[in-house]
């Protein structure tokens, strides 16, 4: 379900948020050539990006390539993924809160779950 964050702080974003909880894959590579790859929870999203809940993170300013596993309205339907690189602008070390917020892209390509794009959106 997608809910609208309205927050009770002062929003700077210039495009609405919507709480979204789906598992996302971040691909990057470091400094040193190394190809990173974790696993994490979207908590939000937005036409300018989303936060990732993970353990792991990489660094700001890295680029990352994203796959977003966005949840089926319909039981045993088939799932829909966006992919897209995006450039890391913030990371947060706090327990349960730890994450990192990617924003922009390439252009999201909407793709069947491991199949081949069929439309770029936003």
């Amino acid at each position: 379900m997608w809910l609208a964050d309205t927050g009770t702080g002062v929003e700077r974003r210039k495009s609405t948020r919507f709480r979204l909880h789906c598992e996302v894959t971040c691909t990057w590579r470091d400094d040193y050539g190394v190809v990173n790859t974790i696993r994490g929870a979207a908590q939000n999203i937005s036409a300018g990006g989303l936060f990732i809940s993970s353990p792991g993170r990489p660094w700001v300013g890295m680029f990352a390539t994203v796959d977003i596993q966005l949840p089926s309205r319909v039981p045993l339907g088939q799932q829909l993924q966006l992919h897209g690189t995006a450039r890391v602008v913030r990371v947060i070390q706090d327990g349960d809160r730890s994450g990192f917020a990617v924003a922009g892209s390439s252009g999201w390509a909407i793709a069947r779950s491991r199949g081949r794009a069929e439309a770029t959106a936003v």
